[in-house]
């Protein structure tokens, strides 16, 4: 499987969300999508699909609802990532680099279920 989950179909991205994400967010995707950026100086750790690494979304209210037909996958792609579950979803989410990242992107929530050794 080469998925891409982020602090996260292939490619897909997603972030921890430390409050009650689900409130926070649109029922449908903002028009302009959440983009990746470093949190080095925050010290906040996302997953890559590889590792875990400094990044955050730049705009998690950017994010709708995760469709019925992706729950499982965003599901199962944050909890790789040592997260509960996947909160949010946008179609066209952004890399670090400004490029749509192939599949989305996962909005990520809930407690570090363990500290990945990846």
């Amino acid at each position: 499987m080469a998925n891409k989950i982020i602090f996260l179909s292939a490619g897909v991205v997603s972030l921890v969300c430390l409050a009650s994400c689900s409130s926070l967010l649109n029922r449908t995707p903002d028009q302009n999508p959440p983009r990746l950026v470093s949190s080095e100086n925050l010290k906040q750790y996302g997953w890559d699909g590889q590792k875990r690494t400094y990044v955050v979304w730049d705009r998690p209210r950017a994010f709708g609802g995760v469709p019925d037909n992706l729950r499982m996958t965003g599901d199962q792609l944050c909890q790789t990532g040592g997260f509960e579950r996947a909160v949010g979803y946008h179609p066209n989410a952004l890399s670090q680099a400004g490029q749509a990242i192939t599949g989305g992107g996962y909005l990520c929530s809930g407690y570090r279920l363990k500290e990945s050794t990846q």
